[in-house]
């Protein structure tokens, strides 16, 4: 006895087959859409079934490869699973969708395919959602990988810098020994260069990793491109034509201007090698203001009003692959010996911790356009005449010096011994301490490292401005500005010192500090 099905069943599986919130469809084999409910109109755009009958499978699909892999694999197996393509609506509009389906075949045929039955769904938030996820993910590990570089580099630096603070201070006295002879000087001089280029590479590390210590002052950022213009045209070669195109408002921007001058270099450099039969290279700066909007499109900046520096070059362009990692560290398209991976991860590190951006536009035979945004201030008065401080080379007063490293310490008692000062020498705060409590004359100034065994450099300052009111205090450090903030030092460029320094810029910054601090009484 066979059942028969209850009153309008048939009438309620319409409803239904209409009703799923998924495409449901019927194609015959030539792609004709025979069937459809209301959601699979409303998918691909249609403004009615009849409008979509109207139409075949094939019209919809943006790649016709996929077509014809749907194609295949319906021929082949007869099951489609979870298969995901582009598709354009009637409106113009793209989206993904991800297509399940079976093939009919014709039961008098040769088993060819008669009909097609399948559901569609849009997957395109889905599929967004994956993006930005996989987005946010490199970001992390990029962030993890520039974290774990950076504590290498913090590491490596406070090491690397004594000792490069002794090889280039010895190197500079040397040559400065007029009783040597020429030769010699020379040689002397060509060890400083060798130190000064090693010095290089371990503030690009820290640059990389954005704990380089910098010493920001308010810059006009046409001025620094203006007076590296000579320099740039002599490095980049006749053949590259450098022009500049400069905002001239005077705009003005807090940074650090050898970290700029590093930006402009490396950026220009990198262009020359991109034009290796020559071209043109331009330079050119701008004042925007950015919205809410247009700011986070910007590596998450801030609104407010930049100081924008392009560097644009004619040359061979990049891949989207290549422009994708041009930012990490080592990553580079030269071959061995012509490039240390360095020179771009540097720029993005300079420019993210000075407030700013570095993206880039690039595309094969098109050339490339570096842009790096810096926040805009409003420049300060400019000091008096009788605010400016004369730094002489030279002085007479009497000097505390604590350093734990005894070559460092050597160099700097050696250097300020020989440009007349009196020097007191101590090989760590405990001992810096004891001597100033023995010397019964004045103490002008502590020039103290940071981080020493026992008492740091900023306890060791503060108990000796406690028993000594208005000695002067310099800083120095090879650390990077992490540590230096652990160790409650403020790193202002006037009372920091970083190594590795020459005398003379040991002797200029001692100057300053004792030109600018308050006259006090006796000790």
């Amino acid at each position: 006895m066979t059942s028969t099905p209850p009153s309008g069943a048939a009438d309620a599986f319409a409803e239904l087959f209409d009703h799923v919130p998924v495409g449901l469809y019927r194609t015959t084999a030539d792609g004709r859409i025979v069937e459809a409910n209301l959601a699979m109109v409303h998918l691909l755009g249609c403004a009615s079934k009849d409008d979509l009958f109207a139409r075949t499978a094939q019209s919809f699909y943006v790649d016709p490869d996929a077509r014809r892999a749907v194609k295949a694999e319906l021929a082949a197996t007869g099951v489609l699973r979870d298969f995901e393509t582009e598709m354009r609506r009637v409106d113009g509009r793209r989206i993904w969708v991800r297509i399940n389906a079976h093939a009919v075949r014709d039961p008098h045929g040769p088993g060819e395919v008669a009909q097609i039955d399948g559901a569609m769904e849009d997957v395109t938030e889905r599929l967004k959602a994956e993006a930005a996820l996989r987005e946010s993910e490199e970001r992390l590990r990029q962030s993890q990988k520039m974290e774990a570089i950076g504590r290498l580099a913090g590491g490596v630096a406070h090491d690397f810098n004594n000792l490069l603070t002794a090889i280039i201070g010895y190197s500079s006295l040397l040559a400065e020994d007029e009783a040597l002879a020429a030769e010699a000087r020379e040689s002397a001089m060509e060890i400083s260069k060798a130190a000064e280029r090693a010095a290089s590479l371990t503030q690009q590390l820290l640059a990389v990793s954005r704990r380089q210590v910098l010493q920001p002052a308010e810059i006009d950022p046409d001025e620094v491109i203006t007076a590296m213009v000579p320099m740039l045209r002599r490095l980049i070669g006749e053949d590259v034509v450098l022009t500049t195109t400069l905002d001239g408002g005077g705009a003005v921007v807090r940074a650090d201007r050898g970290q700029l001058e590093q930006v402009l270099l490396n950026l220009c450099l990198n262009a020359r090698d991109a034009m290796p039969n020559g071209g043109s290279l331009v330079i050119a700066s701008a004042t925007t203001r950015l919205d809410a909007a247009e700011a986070a499109g910007v590596s998450g900046l801030h609104p407010g009003e930049y100081v924008v520096i392009d560097v644009a070059d004619n040359g061979v362009g990049m891949t989207d692959q290549v422009r994708a990692r041009i930012f990490d560290p080592y990553f580079t398209t030269k071959p061995p010996g012509k490039g240390t991976g360095l020179g771009l991860s540097t720029v993005y590190g300079i420019a993210q911790q000075s407030g700013g951006a570095v993206v880039c536009a690039s595309a094969p035979g098109a050339g490339t356009t570096m842009r790096t945004y810096l926040p805009r201030i409003v420049a300060s008065a400019p000091p008096t005449t009788a605010e400016r401080v004369a730094v002489r080379a030279v002085g007479h007063e009497t000097i505390l010096v604590a350093e734990d490293e005894d070559v460092v310490r050597s160099f700097a008692v050696h250097a300020l011994v020989s440009r007349g000062y009196t020097v007191l020498a101590a090989a760590d705060g405990a001992e810096a301490l004891a001597l100033a409590e023995r010397h019964d004359g004045p103490i002008d100034l502590v020039l103290t490292d940071v981080v020493m065994p026992g008492m740091n450099g900023g306890a060791l300052a503060a108990a000796l401005q406690a028993a000594r009111p208005g000695i002067a205090v310099l800083y120095m450090s090879g650390h990077a500005s992490d540590a230096l903030a652990r160790y409650g030092v403020a790193t202002r460029a006037a009372s920091l010192l970083l190594k590795p320094f020459t005398p003379d810029m040991l002797g200029e910054k001692v100057r300053g500090v004792l030109a600018a601090a308050a006259p006090r009484g006796p000790a």
